[in-house]
C-alpha cells in the first residue's frame, strides 16, 4: 500500500481512536469519583420515589403536586430508573454517565464534519482536539456523577446543533422541545428559530407551537400554573443580581475560555446563518446570567451544557479562519490550542478521588438520625435534598425551591444581602412557615459541643435568621434542641415548645 494511502487510512481512523480515548477518560473519572452526588439531586430522587410509591408529583406525599425540579424528562427518566432497579442514586449515575458519553461523542463527531468542510486532514485534527479537551477537564467530568440534568442537557444541545447545520427541520423541531423539557433555558433556542428560513415552514411552526402548547397545558393541569416553582422561587432582577451574573459570567469564561472561540465558526460561509442561530442561543443562555446572578456551586455547572457544543464549533472555527492559508499551519495551530486547553484544564480542574461530597454526606447522616428519631415528624430546613430523602420527614422548605407558599411569596433578601452564596436561596415566608408549626427546624450549624443557649447561636441562611428572631423574641414557641448525631457531632434545631423532652 502507498504511503499516501496508509496515512490516509490513519485519518480515516483517527477519529474513531479519538472517541474511545474520551469515553475511556469518562470511565475511568467516574470509577474514581461516583457517587459526588450534588444535595440539589435528592430533591429529584425524592420525588421520583414519590412517584414510584403512586404519590404522583409532589414533594412530600400528601401534598398537592408542586414543580420543584429542574427538568421534568429528566425526572421521568429518574421514576423508570427507580421502578426498574428500586435504586434510583446508582441509576443516575448510570444516566449520567450514558448522557455524558452521548454529549463527548456528538461533540466530537459535530467537529469531525464541520473541520471536514476544510479538508479531511482537519476535520480529523479538529475530533482529536475536541476530544482531548474535553477528556480532560474534570469540571466537565463531573456531571456525569453529579445526580442532575446537566449532561442529558448537554447531548441535547450537541444534538440540536448537529441538526440545525444538516437543516434537518425536523429532527430540530424535536431536539429544540426535547432541550425544553430538559432546562427551561432551552427557551432561548426556541425564541430564536425564526432566524432559520427552512424552520418557517407552516408544518414546522405548527409543530413547535402545538407542543409547547401542549407542555403548557399539562403543566396548568398538574401543578396549577403556567411556570415551574423553581422560576418563583429563584429571586433576581436586581442591580446586585446583574453585578453577581458578570462575575459568575467571567468565572465560566475562565472555567472554559473556548466559549469565547466559538464564534469563530462564522466564517464557514456556507453555515453561517445556522452556526449565527447556535451562537445567538448560548449568548442568550448566559445573558440570563445577568437576572439571576448565576449560581452559588462551584464547577460553572449553569453553562456546562454548552460547553460540549461550543468546544466543538470553537475547533471548527479555527481551521476556516482567512489566515493562516497553508493546511500545515492550521494544523499546528490546531494543536496548540488543544494542548494549551488541554493541559490547563488537566492542571486546574483536576478533581481528587472521592466518592462524595462533605456536605451532603453530613446533611445525609442528620438525616437518618431523624428517621430513627422523628419518624412522623415534620421539619422546616433550607437543605432539603439529601435531608429529606434519608430521613423521609414530611419537609418544608424554607426557601420555597419545593414548597410553593414561600416561593410565590416574592420576599427576597435586602439587597445590600444579596451575595452568591445565598443565590437561590432567597425567598422566605415565615409567617406561613410558623402557621405550619412544625415540630422541627433544623439548621445548617454544627459543632463539637452541646448547643445550650439563643445568645450563642448564629444564622446561616436569611431564612433561618428570620427564624431565629422570632425565636428569639418569644413569638415563635420554640426552643433550642441539640441534636447529638454521632458522637462529638451536635446539630442545631429548634423543637416546639409544646413536646415533652426526648
Amino acid at each position: 500500500m502507498p504511503p499516501t494511502e496508509r496515512a490516509a487510512g490513519w485519518i480515516t481512523w483517527l477519529p474513531w481512536v479519538a472517541t474511545a480515548g474520551a469515553l475511556t477518560a469518562l470511565v475511568l473519572f467516574v470509577a474514581q469519583h461516583a457517587f459526588s452526588i450534588y444535595d440539589d439531586a435528592y430533591i429529584y430522587f425524592r420525588y421520583a420515589d414519590n412517584l414510584a410509591a403512586g404519590c404522583g408529583p409532589a414533594f412530600n406525599c400528601g401534598d398537592a403536586p408542586v414543580e420543584g425540579f429542574t427538568s421534568p424528562l429528566y425526572l421521568a427518566l429518574l421514576w423508570l430508573g427507580a421502578l426498574l432497579t428500586g435504586d434510583v442514586e446508582a441509576w443516575s449515575q448510570i444516566l449520567g454517565t450514558l448522557s455524558l458519553g452521548a454529549a463527548l461523542v456528538l461533540a466530537i463527531r459535530l467537529a469531525r464534519t464541520g473541520g471536514e468542510t476544510v479538508s479531511v486532514p482537519l476535520g480529523a485534527a479538529c475530533a482529536l482536539s475536541v476530544a482531548g479537551v474535553l477528556a480532560a477537564d474534570h469540571h466537565l467530568l463531573l456531571n456525569a456523577v453529579s445526580g442532575l440534568e446537566t449532561p442529558l442537557a448537554a447531548a441535547c444541545i450537541v444534538a440540536l446543533a448537529g441538526a440545525v447545520l444538516r437543516k434537518d427541520n425536523t429532527w430540530t423541531a424535536v431536539w429544540v422541545l426535547t432541550g425544553v423539557l430538559l432546562r427551561p433555558e432551552c427557551g432561548v433556542f426556541v425564541l430564536l428559530l425564526p432566524m432559520l428560513p427552512w424552520m418557517r415552514t407552516r408544518r414546522s411552526v405548527a409543530a413547535v407551537v402545538a407542543s409547547l402548547a401542549a407542555m403548557t397545558a399539562i403543566r396548568w393541569l398538574v401543578f396549577g400554573d403556567v411556570l415551574p416553582n423553581t422560576y418563583w422561587a429563584k429571586a433576581g432582577g436586581t442591580p446586585q443580581h446583574a453585578e453577581l451574573g458578570l462575575t459568575y459570567l467571567a468565572e465560566c469564561v475562565r472555567t472554559f475560555p473556548l466559549l469565547l472561540l466559538a464564534p469563530f465558526v462564522l466564517f464557514v460561509r456556507e453555515r453561517r446563518r445556522e452556526h449565527a442561530y447556535l451562537l445567538a442561543g448560548m449568548a442568550l443562555w448566559c445573558a440570563y446570567f445577568f437576572r439571576t446572578g448565576g449560581d452559588h456551586f462551584a464547577y460553572a455547572r449553569l453553562v456546562v451544557p454548552l460547553v460540549p457544543a461550543a468546544t466543538a464549533l470553537a475547533f471548527v472555527g479555527l481551521t476556516t479562519l482567512p489566515r493562516p492559508t497553508d493546511p500545515r499551519l492550521r494544523l499546528a495551530l490546531l494543536g496548540a490550542v488543544a494542548v494549551a486547553t488541554g493541559l490547563r484544564a488537566g492542571i486546574r480542574h483536576h478533581v481528587p478521588e472521592a466518592h462524595g461530597f462533605s456536605n451532603v454526606q453530613r446533611w445525609t447522616r442528620v438525616g437518618r438520625w431523624l428517621r430513627t428519631h422523628h419518624r412522623g415528624d415534620t421539619m422546616a430546613t433550607i437543605p432539603v435534598g439529601a435531608m429529606a430523602y434519608t430521613s423521609g420527614l414530611h419537609t418544608l422548605d424554607l426557601v420555597g425551591i419545593t414548597t410553593a407558599e414561600v416561593a410565590r411569596s416574592g420576599n427576597g433578601l435586602p439587597p445590600e444581602l444579596v451575595r452568591r452564596a445565598w443565590l437561590g436561596h432567597e425567598r422566605h415566608n415565615t409567617p406561613w412557615v410558623l402557621g405550619q408549626a412544625p415540630e422541627l427546624i433544623v439548621t445548617t450549624k454544627f459543632r463539637d459541643q452541646p448547643w445550650r443557649h439563643l445568645d450563642e447561636v448564629k444564622a446561616g441562611f436569611y431564612a433561618d435568621w428570620l427564624l431565629l428572631q422570632e425565636i428569639k423574641a418569644g413569638r415563635a414557641a420554640y426552643d433550642i434542641y441539640d441534636a447529638e448525631i454521632e458522637p462529638g457531632v451536635h446539630w442545631l434545631m429548634y423543637r416546639r415548645r409544646d413536646l415533652a423532652s426526648p
